[in-house]
């Protein structure tokens, strides 16, 4: 998981860091955009594969700090993970009860 979210980091900044208005420039944005899209839906691959082992993990401090990972992730592009903000949200609830 914390492989595919460095990828998402660098990749957006490298998405937010293209200068200009020209047509490079907006190729480049959307390549760069459609490489998030992809990276997005790995995220939620990851996250779907995994939550069985991680609901049923003893660790409930491993899966406190894989959740705080996951919304401070979220948070750091809003807007972006709105299916995955809910279930992060979901996995907690379920997680710490």
């Amino acid at each position: 998981m914390h492989e595919v979210l460095r990828e998402y980091e660098l990749t957006y900044r490298e998405w937010n860091n293209v200068k200009g208005t020209d047509t490079q420039a907006a190729r480049k944005r959307d390549g760069l955009l459609s490489r998030l899209q992809d990276i997005r839906h790995a995220i939620s691959n990851v996250c779907r594969r995994n939550a069985h082992s991680l609901s049923e993990a003893p660790d409930l401090e491993l899966i406190t700090a894989i959740n705080e990972a996951l919304k401070d992730a979220i948070k750091a592009v809003p807007g972006t993970f709105s299916a995955l903000t809910r279930s992060a949200e979901r996995f907690a609830a379920r997680a710490l009860n």
